[in-house]
């Protein structure tokens, strides 16, 4: 992308170097805004879905954030996650895992 002007440059440069965290007084980590937050979560639940070795464990928690199966549904364009997901739901309830498969 070109800038045309040193001042943009050097914009363009600190954003691609910024940190998505910050810390506060006491040395605690957090997020900068809580939308990285439920961006990285659902990149996690993402990749954990549609990886070869997909546990339950990633969905056995209490129900996701909207904004999360936003990002996930924005994620996954081709539908790659359906599969595992139907399979969930074909089987017995399962408390917490089965409402967030039914969820996304």
């Amino acid at each position: 992308m070109e800038f045309g002007d040193e001042q943009a440059e050097d914009i363009a440069r600190e954003m691609q170097t910024a940190t998505f965290l910050k810390r506060d007084e006491s040395g605690h980590f957090s997020f900068v805004h809580r939308s990285f937050m439920e961006f990285f979560l659902a990149r996690k639940i993402y990749d954990e879905i549609g990886g070869a070795t997909f546990m339950l464990p990633v969905l056995n928690t209490r129900r996701f954030d909207r904004k999360i199966v936003y990002f996930l549904t924005w994620l996954d364009a081709a539908d790659a996650i359906r599969p595992p997901l139907q399979q969930i739901l074909h089987n017995a309830y399962v408390a917490n895992v089965s409402e967030n498969a039914l969820q996304m």
